[in-house]
């Protein structure tokens, strides 16, 4: 038994994570009128250029946007 111990205290044990996964910030739904970009963080439709709310947008356009608030999120953070 002894031996099987001391060749068991050499392997290396990858850190497992347990934590829940980290949730995107930006995510395309359907709103009231039309599909939005929602902000996790503002708990609101996203702000683009000019103050302007991504909302009443067609599903194209959102997810095109999301697409770009994802990108400059991420440059930002370099």
């Amino acid at each position: 038994m002894a031996s099987l111990i001391d060749g068991l205290q050499g392997l290396q044990r990858e850190p497992v994570n347990f934590g829940t996964p980290a949730q995107a910030r930006f995510i395309v739904r359907m709103g009231t009128s039309g599909w939005m970009v929602y902000d996790r963080e503002r708990k609101g439709p996203a702000l683009i250029k000019d103050s302007h709310l991504a909302e009443k947008l067609t599903r194209e356009q959102a997810e095109h946007i999301k697409e770009s608030l994802t990108n400059t999120q991420g440059n930002d953070q370099t």
